[in-house]
């Protein structure tokens, strides 16, 4: 888990070295989101060598003014569409202008339980929070899975936004999330039930 850990920071570090510089010189008024951004990241060869690793991977860009100064990164689970976990996990982290988010699921030796891993990264600075998770319970033999990220190019920050989930099902075909559930999630939150597990990651900067 210690070299694993590693690898999550050498991802992080070399992500946000590759973040572009912006010498604008132009200052948002107080409060104004134009300046504060979230991308999907663009990964070089070496970072995807890095994650190759593990069964999903997401890492995401943002580029803040001194409006925000924190990022807390949150996991919540849905069971047959009953949330159940608030926080399967949550890590804060202080942000300073460019940074990113980097979160990997692997499964582990057992395959009955994914860890589960996020990493911020801005500034000189590095913070990551690993959990543990069951997946396969009761004696079921596998699980079917959807993993995915529906953001655009590149949207404003604002409140809590939907970065990514996973779908478990037992069920011998699923199907993915809407689209436009990103866009709205609690308008959406009544198809969780056509699956076994959901897990959705979020991001709330402040």
């Amino acid at each position: 888990m210690k070299k694993y850990m590693v690898i999550v920071g050498i991802i992080g570090a070399t992500v946000l070295g590759a973040c572009s510089v912006d010498s604008g010189g132009n200052t948002a008024p107080e409060g104004a989101l134009t300046e504060a951004k979230l991308t999907e990241a663009s990964l070089t060869d070496r970072e995807e060598a890095i994650l190759s690793g593990s069964e999903d991977a997401f890492v995401f860009d943002f580029d803040v003014d001194e409006t925000y100064s924190e990022v807390t990164v949150r996991m919540v689970k849905y069971e047959f569409g009953a949330l159940v976990d608030h926080h399967v996990s949550a890590l804060s982290a202080l942000v300073d202008g460019e940074g990113s988010i980097v979160f990997t699921a692997s499964r582990l030796i057992n395959q009955e339980d994914a860890l589960f891993t996020t990493s911020v990264s801005s500034g000189d600075s590095i913070g990551t929070h690993q959990t543990v998770e069951t997946i396969l319970r009761d004696g079921s033999e596998g699980m079917a899975k959807i993993s995915e990220t529906h953001l655009e190019p590149e949207v404003p920050i604002k409140g809590d936004m939907v970065l990514a989930t996973i779908a478990y099902s037992s069920e011998d075909a699923m199907s993915s999330l809407p689209a436009s559930f990103y866009d709205d999630p609690e308008a959406y939150e009544d198809v969780f039930g056509d699956y076994d597990i959901v897990y959705v990651l979020t991001s709330e900067f402040r």
